[in-house]
């Protein structure tokens, strides 16, 4: 055999060459960091030209996906302001304590607790514009709106101009455990100190999510067993011992049992918008699963809801991974909805590059 006849011609050579052209143009077209840079180099108002004109032809495509995320996020739209963090009074839970006072985030001693304790956000590369208010359990306006140039950015990474909005709908259907809402509203509340300094935008929530130490000053213990464990036994100076090493302990279960719940219908939320949502690491598991049963339940929010809280969580997780790893069907299914996200966010960015290119 002709050792040459083996080796591909010039001729192929450049034929090969040419059609990697166009799909490296692509690429390189939708390459997220190039498309910000080229992005946040326009002037101001034809950022906003751009933007305008990107969510105009998602919103109006006839992709099943993004239909249904459009969908989903008319149950969200035009929310009212998410309503600003309040802190336990002393006054109503321990009035020996120390008056409370707010640390503005401009203060010197703000960075290093906000450091210590910075804020939980569930999809680590998305900026949303509505969001779901555990508190109230109702969607709300963010308090800080994303600028444009984040706007951009949940394009690049693949999300619905709505899926904020279909997030926070998702979450009005999958926030149902009555016994929760208590718990929220007190992780909703704002962090103090044992000094009585509150700091501004900086939830209890925050400060155990991070594992850290956090000091649990009485007004918060005393809150904690009014509102959640429904006693009146503990009163301010709750004295060093067995008793408020229990209580401490209660609130550390309380808030394990509703960060669990929370990651949990987060997790299943997010995976409605996006097949690999930027969740904590710890949760990421969980969207697999979520996928299978979104694909269950025909992407019914109605139906998911039920199935999601029909019956032990830990029990249909565990059914869900039964279903993964031994149904080839099920299996299946979920990789077709991942699929069906995978080309809704292509087709996303797409969108995004082609927008720019015309700006």
């Amino acid at each position: 055999m002709n050792p040459s006849a083996a080796l591909p011609s010039v001729a192929h050579l450049i034929a090969a060459a040419l059609l990697a052209a166009p799909v490296l143009a692509v690429r390189q077209a939708q390459d997220p960091a190039a498309m910000q840079k080229r992005f946040d180099a326009l002037p101001p108002p034809r950022q906003l030209a751009v933007l305008a004109a990107i969510e105009g032809k998602l919103r109006a495509s006839d992709d099943p996906a993004m239909q249904r995320i459009a969908a989903l996020a008319q149950q969200a739209r035009d929310p009212a302001p998410l309503r600003p963090r309040t802190f336990h009074d002393p006054k109503v839970f321990a009035p020996v304590a120390p008056a409370r006072s707010l640390v503005p985030a401009d203060a010197p001693q703000y960075a290093a607790v906000r450091s210590d304790f910075p804020a939980v956000q569930p999809l680590r590369d998305f900026a949303p514009t509505i969001l779901y208010d555990w508190a109230e359990g109702t969607p709300a306006r963010a308090a800080r709106l994303p600028t444009p140039s984040q706007r951009f950015a949940n394009l690049c990474a693949g999300y619905h101009p709505d899926a904020d909005a279909a997030i926070a709908a998702a979450l009005v259907w999958l926030d149902r455990d009555a016994d929760q809402r208590p718990l929220a509203h007190w992780c909703e509340q704002l962090y103090a100190d044992r000094d009585g300094h509150v700091f501004t935008a900086i939830t209890l929530y925050d400060a155990w999510y991070s594992r850290r130490t956090v000091e649990v000053p009485d007004v918060d213990a005393i809150a904690f067993a009014r509102t959640i464990l429904h006693t009146e036994a503990y009163v301010s100076p709750i004295p060093d011992g067995a008793r408020r090493d229990r209580l401490y302990r209660q609130i550390h279960e309380g808030f394990s049992r509703h960060r669990a719940y929370r990651t949990l219908c987060e997790a299943a939320a997010a995976a409605f918008v996006n097949i690999t949502p930027a969740l904590d690491p710890t949760y990421l598991p969980l969207v697999d699963r979520m996928h299978l049963l979104w694909g269950l339940c025909g992407y019914d929010v109605a139906r998911f809801a039920q199935k999601l809280t029909a019956a032990d969580r830990a029990e249909l997780l565990d059914q869900l991974d039964r279903r993964l790893q031994e149904d080839p069907d099920a299996a299946a299914m979920a990789e077709q909805g991942k699929a069906a996200m995978r080309a809704c966010a292509d087709a996303v960015r797409t969108a995004a590059a082609a927008g720019l290119a015309d700006g």
